[in-house]
């Protein structure tokens, strides 16, 4: 027989993390029935966290929201209740096995010690805040919403490069400089009055769950081209909502790359149900010379041609580059010779 379901009193909590060795200046409390029903926990992993009342079944969905905020390996304390409903002495273990602990007997009460301030997600915002107070680094005061455009450019094709290269700690790294150069513009938005990390995440997020409808909803999708027609009429619909019509080429970023914004423009216009090479043959119809704009549509036919074998003419391109690159990094005659930084620009992110 289960033993009977007794919450943790939050007067005794304060007094139960500084026996485990942790601080009790500021803790968490949830319940299983509540962290069980996320994919990710709404906690703040630097701060102690209480997970009370945790059933049997409870047990792998809880260590499972748990494990994308904590590490495998983190240490964490147990506590399961006697026939009483009166809490038992602590048993510590790892993350990964506390669940099959937990599966066992009656309910346990959860307590994960936190992990290191820089972990928290409130700890880069607040890192980025303190950089541009008034007594903070003058070159990130002085950066502004245009200034750091480049920069983001960057870190995104340093991802692509870590991500191509299959290297694991490189990419957590990137990661890390492009979420920092994303809370570095949203903190700049709320500076200027413009936005807040509020509106952000608020926007995303009902974004998502909006366009999800098949998993968030009832709409019933078994296959990946079932889901682009419905984004489609999604967005449509979204455009409509912001009384606007939403065109083939709507939503190609002006910025991308340039022959990944070809394939694409050439995708959405065959969808679209015309033909991009007849529209690509009015551009420049008046027969005029310019060099740069006959290679640009050689260009385009070359996507056209590649899209057609099912090559990604970006990545056939950044691949060849970096043959191209190991090629002459390992040309003796090359070896030694000063790389021209006369095109860096000025100033760089530290």
């Amino acid at each position: 027989m289960n033993a009977a379901m007794v919450p943790l009193s939050p007067t005794g909590i304060p007094g139960l993390l500084e026996q485990l060795g942790m601080s009790s200046s500021s803790w968490q409390y949830t319940t299983a029935e509540v962290l069980a029903a996320r994919w990710f926990p709404h906690t703040d992993a630097a701060i102690p966290l209480v997970v009370d009342e945790v059933r049997p079944e409870q047990s792998q969905p809880v260590v499972a929201a748990l494990a994308r905020a904590y590490p495998a390996g983190h240490g964490v304390w147990t506590m399961s209740h006697d026939d009483a409903g009166n809490a038992c002495q602590p048993s510590r273990y790892r993350l990964e096995e506390v669940g099959d602990a937990m599966r066992i007997g009656s309910p346990h009460t959860l307590l994960v010690p936190p992990l290191a301030e820089e972990c928290s997600l409130t700890q880069l915002p607040n890192i980025l805040a303190r950089l541009r107070a008034p007594d903070g680094c003058p070159w990130d005061r002085e950066q502004t919403l245009e200034s750091l455009r480049f920069q983001v450019v960057s870190e995104v094709h340093e991802v692509i490069e870590a991500i191509d290269l299959q290297d694991d700690e490189n990419l957590a790294e990137e990661l890390g400089d492009l979420l920092l150069d994303t809370f570095f513009l949203i903190n700049i938005g709320y500076e200027q009055g413009r936005f807040h990390m509020a509106e952000v995440l608020a926007e995303i997020s009902r974004k998502m769950i909006r366009r999800h409808p098949h998993v968030f909803g009832d709409s019933q999708l078994e296959d990946s081209d079932s889901v682009l027609k419905e984004w489609d009429q999604i967005k449509q619909a979204e455009y409509r909502a912001k009384g606007k019509q939403r065109g083939p080429l709507d939503g190609i970023a002006k910025g991308l790359p340039a022959l990944e914004g070809a394939r694409l423009m050439q995708s959405r216009t065959r969808k679209a149900g015309a033909d991009p090479e007849a529209h690509a043959s009015t551009v420049n119809a008046n027969g005029t010379s310019d060099a740069e704009l006959e290679l640009g549509q050689r260009l385009w036919h070359l996507v056209a041609d590649a899209t057609e074998a099912g090559i990604n003419p970006e990545d056939a391109l950044r691949r060849f580059n970096s043959l191209y690159r190991q090629s002459v990094q390992g040309s003796e005659p090359l070896a030694g010779f000063p790389a021209d930084d006369s095109q860096e620009p000025a100033s760089q992110a530290p």
